[in-house]
């Protein structure tokens, strides 16, 4: 093997040594300031929501948690740690109430009473919307169904009324009274004779006179019946929508944390300047050996020309 290849392998061999020496330093190094894991103690609140971003050359770190009422702000941490390499110290925090929007379906019922069941009669008593209010705390406004209405009769009467007939008779042959009917009957009801119209038919020209050939009465009969009334109406009807309400449930705590990029500790740099020192021993080690070794080559070969 000439010098020169010695040389070539000699330093690669060292480069080689120093390379190790630095990876092997830097790894360890980072494996003692390995950040810790995020955990949590069986009191401590988690986040239901974290983050971190660079803001104007800050690094900020946003840590959000739900608390119900009867939960203690107290069990959230706001302990420094560690994460993605950086050091985050906490900052600032603010409490915003959680204010939800409750909904439900809501029916209004409504008694009267009215003297008619006509519709008409009923929409006009009834207003077309209201506003609620409950107990609870709901309100909004609910509108008339109008197929909801029902009017139901709460009592009944009855009274005597007349009633009348009518009744034509056709191509009588002249105006007797004769022809005419004193009463008649329809429906259980008795109807009595009360006056009657002739009208002339089939008007004929007699000694140059028109005269009529036949006759058309219309009699008029009266009679009385007893009816059933209702004596008033129950009514019925239902206002339907939709109530809502506010309410606070719970509170959101926003935690503002600012971080720090963490460098190498002391300790690492040193053992990471110390391995570089010990790689470049050993190269400058290689290096002298090489020399020497070719200095011995020299002097051997310069003797052997003299022998």
């Amino acid at each position: 093997m000439t010098t020169k290849r010695l040389r070539i392998l000699v330093i690669i061999l060292c480069a080689a040594v120093l390379g190790v020496g630095i990876l092997s330093s830097f790894f360890y190094a980072q494996g003692k300031e390995k950040p810790r894991e995020l955990s949590f103690s069986s009191d401590e609140i988690p986040p239901v929501f974290s983050s971190w971003k660079e803001e104007a050359g800050r690094l900020l770190y946003t840590k959000e948690y739900l608390l119900e009422e009867e939960a203690d702000s107290k069990h959230i941490s706001r302990a420094e740690f560690k994460e993605d390499g950086i050091l985050w110290s906490f900052y600032q925090e603010e409490a915003v109430p959680q204010i939800v929007k409750l909904e439900k379906p809501y029916t209004h019922p409504v008694h009267f009473e009215s003297g008619s069941n006509k519709i008409e009669v009923l929409l006009g008593m009834l207003d077309a919307k209201k506003e609620i209010k409950t107990e609870d705390g709901y309100e909004g406004t609910v509108y008339l169904d109008t197929d909801s209405i029902k009017a139901e009769a709460k009592g009944y009467g009855s009274k005597t009324v007349k009633v009348n007939k009518v009744r034509i008779y056709y191509n009588l042959s002249n105006r007797d009274l004769s022809y005419v009917p004193k009463s008649i009957t329809e429906n259980g009801v008795t109807y009595q004779f009360r006056d009657i119209h002739w009208q002339a038919a089939n008007l004929e020209q007699v000694d140059g006179y028109l005269l009529p050939d036949a006759y058309t009465a219309v009699a008029t009969y009266e009679g009385s019946k007893t009816e059933r009334y209702a004596t008033g109406y129950t009514v019925e009807a239902r206002y339907q929508g939709t109530l809502e309400k506010t309410e606070e449930q719970g509170t959101v705590y926003r935690l503002l944390f600012t971080g720090k990029k963490q460098g190498l500790s002391e300790s690492a740099a040193a053992r990471i300047s110390g391995g570089v020192i010990l790689a470049m021993g050993c190269m400058g080690a290689g290096i002298y050996g090489a020399k020497r070794f070719r200095k011995y080559k020299e002097a051997r070969e310069t003797l052997e020309e003299r022998w």
